[in-house]
């Protein structure tokens, strides 16, 4: 049997997010958006990371895919909710703009990323100024 108990005490400590369902309207249009972008995927553009950046969390991933497709949908703050134990590397990295022909989900892809630098930003200042900073891992790109 799991043991949860560590949840609430994470939760009070504000180190855990809480996820909202969508209703399925808005999972249908997800979906849809997901799809779409992964039409507009050209994946020559992308080269898989070797062993060395894998395993240092510099380069991207399939991990980086599913976050920039999330994102691009409109549900990254979902896909972040969900961290799996283990090394999970790529997960916080967006794929290139370029490797879509979409010029919409390339926009996309840079309006996410610049709203992942202003989230982490705005959690250093808030942080900052409560006297409750910590050390925060840096983003990579």
């Amino acid at each position: 049997m799991a043991d949860f108990s560590g949840h609430a005490a994470r939760r009070d400590q504000g180190r855990t997010m809480t996820v909202n369902g969508l209703n399925g309207v808005q999972e249908a249009a997800a979906i849809n958006t997901k799809a779409a972008a992964l039409a507009s995927y050209q994946n020559d553009t992308v080269a898989y990371p070797d062993w060395l950046k894998t395993l240092s969390g510099t380069g991207v991933n399939s991990n980086s895919g599913a976050y920039t497709l999330a994102s691009i949908a409109g549900v990254g703050n979902q896909f972040n909710a969900f961290r799996p134990p283990g090394n999970a590397s790529g997960s916080n990295m967006f794929l290139p703009g370029s490797a879509f022909s979409s010029r919409v989900f390339q926009l996309q892809v840079h309006v996410a990323a610049l709203q992942q630098q202003i989230s982490v930003i705005q959690k250093q200042r808030a942080e900052a100024e409560t006297g409750n900073a910590v050390s925060t891992p840096q983003m990579i790109r």
